[in-house]
This record gives structure tokens, sequence and C-alpha cells, in this order.
């Protein structure tokens, strides 16, 4: 169980900086503004991502995550057992059964401001959508809130929700097509579309259209 836990954390701390280069960092953004150009937040809202983004985030997990495992490895002479439910990790198969499905919905769900520094809920992702500016730059964390906890991104909502407006991107730098979706971002033109950055390098005012309410 340890080493489940471990390794959990390891790959879930790769993806939290991850995720939060690819919104601070200029070159990085375009891929990932893709994933947040939908005016509506689905289920499906997950798989709407540009290839290379993907690519980045598993590259990082390989490094440390494999450097980890390695070390794993050694302390335990060669033997890992992980904890699995149906061949799937059982820590993601337990967060997935509390509702992380429902993070790309309409569907408000809040695990209460405790629980949620430590755990990142579907309420505190689809803040992470928002548009409203007290709610940029948050919540960066995939499965643990503790990350943004500890770096200073952590937005832990009240449990009544309030209004959100989900497309973080301008109207002119949306993704018509599969074919734009994949080929924009490579662009030079696209480098300063989608989001206006302040002079400290973080995200600037953000527009986009109304999430329906559950």
């Amino acid at each position: 169980m340890l080493a489940t836990l471990i390794i959990v954390r390891a790959s879930d701390f790769c993806k939290y900086w991850a995720h939060r280069l690819h919104h601070e960092w200029k070159v990085l953004w375009p891929f990932h503004a893709v994933h947040h150009s939908a005016d509506v937040l689905t289920p499906l809202t997950l798989q709407r991502v540009h290839p290379v983004e993907p690519l980045i985030r598993n590259l990082l997990i390989t490094v440390i995550v494999g450097a980890i495992q390695g070390v794993l490895l050694f302390v335990l002479i060669g033997r890992i057992d992980l904890v699995t439910l149906g061949g799937a990790n059982a820590m993601y198969v337990v967060f997935n059964m509390l509702g992380a499905n429902l993070r790309h919905s309409h569907i408000w769900l809040s695990y209460g401001r405790v629980m949620e520094h430590i755990l990142i809920s579907p309420a505190q992702h689809q803040i992470h959508h928002s548009v409203a500016v007290e709610h940029h730059n948050k919540n960066y964390g995939s499965m643990f809130a503790i990350w943004d906890w500890m770096f200073g991104t952590l937005y832990a909502p009240e449990r009544v929700r309030t209004s959100l407006s989900a497309s973080l991107t301008k109207p002119e730098s949306r993704w018509p097509s599969p074919t734009t979706h994949c080929a924009r971002p490579c662009s030079n033109r696209s480098a300063n579309a989608g989001m206006r950055y302040r002079s400290n390098g973080q995200a600037g005012r953000r527009e986009g259209r109304s999430c329906p309410s559950s």
C-alpha cells in the first residue's frame, strides 16, 4: 500500500506542475488553450486536448516516477506490490468513484473546505475553468489539492454554487475543426492567442461565455 501511495503522489505531483506550466508559460499555453476553449463543460471535455500536451506531461511523469520506482525497487529488493481493483490502481478507482468524472460537467460537487485542502473536488476543477478573476491560476491539481495548498494556487469554494462561465479563450482563438485544433497552436501567431498575459507572466483577464447551472 505504501508503494501505491508513493507512486500515485509522485505522478500527481508531475501532473500538477505540467498543468501549471501549460498555463503560465506562453509557449505552452496555446496547446492547453484547446482544452479551455470549451464553452460548456461535459465529460467529453476531458478528451479535448492537443496531442502535444499529454506528450509533455507523460515525459515528466516518466522521468520523475521512473526514478522513484527505481529507488523503490532497490529498497524493496526488486519487488513492488501495487494495490489494484480490476487491474487498475486502487487509489484512482476510489477517487473516480468519489465523483472525479463530474469535474467536466455542470454538476456541482464539493467535498467541503477541509477535505478540499487534500483532494481536488469536481467543484474545484469547475472553478479552474471559470473566467472570474478570483479563479485565475487556481486548482491545478489532478487528484491531490495539497500541491495547490503548498504552492499557493488553492481555491476551496463555498458549498453553495456560484454562477460560472467556462471558456477561457477569446472568440478569435477558437478551434473550429480537428485540423486547426492540431495545427493552429503550433503557429507563431497563436502564441499570444486565447489569453492575455500581464507583465509578470501571470494570466490576464479571460473572456468566455456562460456554462449552464445545475
